[in-house]
């Protein structure tokens, strides 16, 4: 049996179709995930769009300051911390693009203790968020 006019066996449209029924039920992309390795790098993101930015956090005495960002452009939407306090491990911040335009992404720790030394930079991204 013969589909439509082009000479589509009708298996194929019905096997075609299946698929692009699967692909549009399928789950949506999984969130990018930024880490220290992506420094330097610019991230294009549209309005709406998840992000994770996987980060070290060397643990004892230093804190791990919330990303530096602009706020008209990423909203900063959770917050994974390890599941022990005071070690070594990895924080995970979760972010959404809630406007267009171009930002820095900064994280940074440092030793509350020590007054004099400047914060250690961690990661430093550009994130530009179009519509």
């Amino acid at each position: 049996m013969i589909f439509h006019r082009r000479g589509i066996p009708a298996g194929a449209a019905v096997l075609l179709l299946g698929l692009t029924l699967l692909w549009a039920a399928s789950p949506a992309r999984a969130a990018e995930v930024i880490t220290e390795k992506d420094a330097g790098r610019t991230f294009p993101f549209k309005m709406g769009a998840q992000f994770k930015v996987d980060a070290p956090h060397p643990g004892d005495v230093f804190v791990l300051k919330k990303p530096a960002f602009d706020p008209k452009i990423l909203k900063l939407t959770g917050r994974q911390d390890p599941p022990t306090p005071g070690q070594p491990g990895r924080v995970i911040f979760t972010f959404t693009v809630v406007g267009a335009g171009q930002t820095t992404l900064r994280v940074t720790y440092f030793n509350p203790d020590d007054k004099e030394a400047p914060p250690v930079e961690v990661l430093r991204v550009t994130v530009k968020a179009g519509r």
